[in-house]
């Protein structure tokens, strides 16, 4: 009589994955001046909030990775962060000899790897979403900003700029003796 064995094998999977994602948004510029002295505005503004401007893009690096690019001649804003991540699995296999053994337990821990990566993904996904959530305030008091600047230069255009007003608002009263 023979008696049937259970084999148990262990594995322990380790690597490390390279995690990359970006959001991208528009900022919405009043085409009050021609594309190009928006975009020379624009850059004037994106500067004085550190950003550093060159080749057409304003660039700004933050603590937690996260890459802000402005196109300044399309008014894209794009966030993107790059980071490799160490996912580890561990999963036993069973079976009745020990290659069928080990090889489900390989199986087990590349799908538990993979999980942990995708898992790891989600999270970058959402740092971005919360990073682009948290820049939206900036992005939106530069548009304004650069409106109220491009009306400024319009006005100039006219005639004698006498006063400009901006109320808490947002809005911009400019008069102009012609």
């Amino acid at each position: 009589m023979s008696a049937v064995y259970r084999v148990t094998v262990g594995a322990t999977l380790q690597r490390v994955v390279h995690l990359e994602d970006a959001v991208q948004t528009e900022l919405t510029l009043l085409p009050i001046l021609p594309a190009d002295a928006l975009a020379a505005l624009l850059a004037d503004a994106l500067v004085e909030r550190g950003f550093a401007v060159a080749d057409g893009h304003a660039r700004r690096s933050h603590a937690d990775g996260v890459q802000v690019d402005v196109d300044l001649a399309r008014g894209t804003v794009t966030l993107t962060r790059a980071e490799d991540a160490t996912v580890t699995a561990d999963a036993q296999g069973t079976a009745t000899s020990a290659p069928e053994a080990s090889a489900r337990a390989s199986a087990l821990a590349e799908r538990r790897a993979d999980a942990a990566a995708d898992t790891a993904r989600r999270a970058l996904t959402d740092a971005l979403a919360d990073a682009l959530h948290a820049l939206r305030a900036e992005l939106d008091a530069v548009a304004k900003a650069v409106d109220a600047r491009a009306l400024a230069v319009r006005a100039a255009s006219l005639g004698e700029v006498v006063s400009v007003q901006e109320t808490p608002d947002g809005a911009v009263t400019i008069r102009v003796r012609l």
